[in-house]
């Protein structure tokens, strides 16, 4: 960004947490984008949690994207993250396989990963240390922890009318009572 640019960025991102706090995710199905929700996830990858030992790579399977956008590879290597749309040849690490709603849920704090693997929506293959690391890896949208912690809305209760009474239920109903003491 431009010197400009980053004096905004406390501004914008205010605006982002407001919007995750109260507005939060009201997405269509037909304005789930895989792609967008992919790049996002590449571009804060924590590739610094990954072991710098080996190459990690993260095979998605978005079961319900569009043809040409269901198959994803992340490869974390060397400090450096790449977002691939073909097989890279590499040794599958994971297989993330899920809804782009799913995904997206977890992505951006609707839903708590151990939610989503634990009832399915999210399903993770690999060897168990690599499934235990994969959300510290992968992380989560900047501002997913306050979508998180947002305020839940309360629920109102109306209060309910009596459809009808007899003449007992009027005398001792208490919008009939009188305080007859004054």
């Amino acid at each position: 960004l431009t010197e400009a640019g980053e004096e905004l960025r406390p501004i914008i991102m205010a605006l982002g947490h407001w919007g995750a706090r109260w507005i939060g995710s009201r997405l269509q199905r037909d304005q789930l984008d895989a792609g967008f929700l992919m790049w996002d996830i590449r571009r804060f990858m924590n590739v610094d949690e990954c072991p710098p030992e080996r190459c990690v790579v993260i095979h998605f399977r978005l079961t319900d994207a569009p043809a040409g956008e269901r198959l994803w590879w992340l490869v974390a290597a060397g400090g450096e993250v790449d977002l691939c749309r073909e097989d890279p040849g590499r040794e599958v690490t994971l297989i993330v396989e899920s809804t782009v709603r799913s995904l997206t849920e977890v992505w951006t704090g609707d839903r708590q990963p151990h939610d989503a693997t634990q009832t399915h929506a999210v399903r993770v293959v690999g060897a168990h240390q690599d499934t235990v690391s994969l959300w510290r890896w992968l992380g989560r949208s900047v501002f997913a922890e306050t979508r998180a912690e947002r305020p839940r809305p309360r629920r109102r209760t109306l209060a309910r009318r009596p459809t009808a009474m007899t003449g007992a239920d009027v005398r001792t109903h208490p919008s009939a009572v009188t305080d007859r003491s004054r």
